[in-house]
């Protein structure tokens, strides 16, 4: 009989451990379950945080050197205004070379002085007004860090009232839906599809370079001043190929990219075709047929040809310059998309000594590109 306890109680024991035992493998076996899925959640949640997905074949450009890239592209847009402004709106094309060999600097046209635009008078290395329209941008973007259409809406419009240079049909027509209590797109001028929506894009692009929200971030930027779909998807086009360009591909690669993209529409695709098939014949010649104004998509198409034909940074923008016409709007995409193909360096640096504000724009710049790391939400 003791025999007999002495087993059950062994039993019941033995019983005991091994219920034990399972209850621990169960809990162990839910607390690694746990342990996975936190890991899971925190790697999502860090891939949305660093913006571009680790899938994307240009995240390892955007890590190493897409912040230089994106640096470069705004400063270059910034140099190449000022160094252009000296010629800006000089439609005849005889008239500008006649011009340009009375003071011997055919081959040197940049920061022409004094300036010989007959539609304003600034001196020779400020911003022409194309120029002191993406000022705007870059300083909102380098304060808010987010695009907001209400705040956009509203700090461009006051910026328009307080400026003192010459200000266009869209933006003269923003100031005035404004002020007569409209909202945004409604202050976008409706009827307007011109290269201003192109001038913006630039800081927009440095700012959501393989981040998310760049699309949207355009068309806020474009219609709180030009509520138009031709302006809006041509600065979008523009944007997505400056975008590839900061990620790591030359200019030639994000051209023929887009030809392609999904996220571009057949019309802009059509447009592009046509830039690529022009690049053999002569700049000006190309200029004169397509349009010398700022009229989208002649503007956009002309930037495109320029920026294909020459490899460097100074023979694209002089080459631009001289072809007359609306070459400020042109010049800004045009040393976007080459300085940021060839990096800040490939600015000459009498450029930017002789560009007025640039210690300003150097600053804003870096300030802008502290918020390409943080997200919205």
């Amino acid at each position: 009989m003791f025999n007999n306890v002495v087993s059950n109680k062994l039993i019941k024991v033995t019983c005991d451990v091994m219920t034990k035992r399972r209850d621990w493998e169960l809990v162990k076996a839910k607390m690694e379950i746990v342990v996975v899925f936190l890991i899971v959640i925190l790697s999502i949640a860090f891939i949305i945080y660093q913006g571009p997905s680790y899938s994307n074949p240009n995240y390892l450009a955007a890590s190493n050197d897409g912040l230089d890239r994106a640096r470069a592209a705004l400063l270059g847009a910034f140099v190449a205004d000022a160094a252009t402004m000296g010629l800006h709106w000089v439609y005849n094309q005889t008239e500008l070379h006649m011009m340009l060999e009375a003071r011997g600097i055919q081959e040197w046209p940049e920061f022409m002085t004094p300036p010989a635009s007959k539609y304003y008078e600034y001196e020779s290395g400020r911003f022409s007004p194309y120029g002191d329209e993406l000022l705007p941008m870059l300083k909102f973007l380098a304060e808010q860090g987010h695009m907001d259409e209400v705040k956009w809406t509203r700090y461009l419009a006051f910026y328009y009232m307080s400026y003192r240079g010459r200000l266009n049909k869209s933006s003269k027509s923003m100031v005035e839906a404004y002020n007569a209590g409209k909202l945004w797109p409604e202050t976008g001028k409706a009827d307007d599809s011109q290269a201003n929506a192109l001038v913006k894009v630039p800081a927009i692009v440095a700012r959501y370079a393989g981040r998310p929200g760049l699309v949207s971030a355009i068309e806020v930027a474009v219609r709180a001043q030009q509520n138009n779909d031709l302006a809006v998807e041509a600065a979008i086009a523009i944007g997505k190929v400056l975008e590839r360009v900061v990620l790591g591909s030359t200019v030639p690669e994000a051209v023929n990219w887009a030809l392609t993209s999904r996220g571009l529409p057949a019309s802009m695709q059509l447009h592009i075709q046509h830039a690529m098939s022009q690049t053999s014949a002569e700049l000006n010649e190309v200029v004169v047929a397509n349009g010398m104004s700022c009229q989208l998509p002649a503007a956009m198409i002309n930037v495109l040809v320029t920026a294909l034909k020459y490899s460097s940074y100074p023979a694209a923008l002089r080459a631009n310059m001289v072809a007359g016409g609306d070459s400020c709007s042109r010049g800004i995409i045009i040393g976007a998309l080459l300085a940021a193909q060839d990096g800040t360096e490939s600015i000459p640096q009498n450029w930017k000594t002789h560009t007025t504000q640039f210690e300003e724009i150097t600053s804003l710049t870096n300030q802008l590109l502290m918020w390409r790391g943080v997200t919205r939400d």
